[in-house]
């Protein structure tokens, strides 16, 4: 299931199969971290703000409850997305 978060754009998505939560966030903002803060009370605030760093390598941290994995994706323009 696919479904738009609190703002109503296509920025912030997230989809759910059983119990796993793939949430994709384009063009990180820190408004838009603070809200999966929110509604992740679990996720570790450094990891929030690797979200926010234009200099970050992609990474996977896995933690007690859930797994998080920070990409890079460039599209075909050759920018960040």
């Amino acid at each position: 299931m696919l479904c738009d978060e609190e703002n109503n754009n296509n920025d912030f998505q997230s989809i759910s199969h059983n119990d796993s939560t793939w949430t994709n966030i384009l063009k990180p903002a820190p408004d838009k971290i603070e809200l999966l803060a929110e509604k992740y009370p679990n996720f570790h605030r450094l990891n929030l703000t690797d979200c926010l760093s234009k200099i970050q390598i992609p990474k996977i941290h896995r933690r007690r409850d859930h797994i998080f994995i920070y990409l890079v994706f460039i599209d075909l323009v050759g920018h960040f997305i």
